[in-house]
């Protein structure tokens, strides 16, 4: 995750709103935040387009388990 962090410069929030925006289906993430940071930060991710290889080494990640 820290990789991940540096490369997009956007904070774990802001990383699960990008992946979650570039999955199949184009889902729309529901914040359930009021706290101006944290939906300046889904904003961020939101906008932000993740490389292929970066997204699919966060997949294998959560999945544990390489994506074949």
């Amino acid at each position: 995750m820290s990789d991940a962090r540096e490369q997009t410069g956007l904070c774990l929030n802001g990383l699960a709103v990008a992946w979650i925006r570039q999955l199949s289906g184009s889902p729309i993430p529901v914040l359930g935040s009021l706290k101006q940071e944290r939906i300046a930060a889904a904003s961020a991710g939101a906008c932000t387009s993740l490389p292929r290889p970066l997204w699919y080494r966060l997949l294998e990640a959560v999945r544990s388990a390489p994506v074949a």
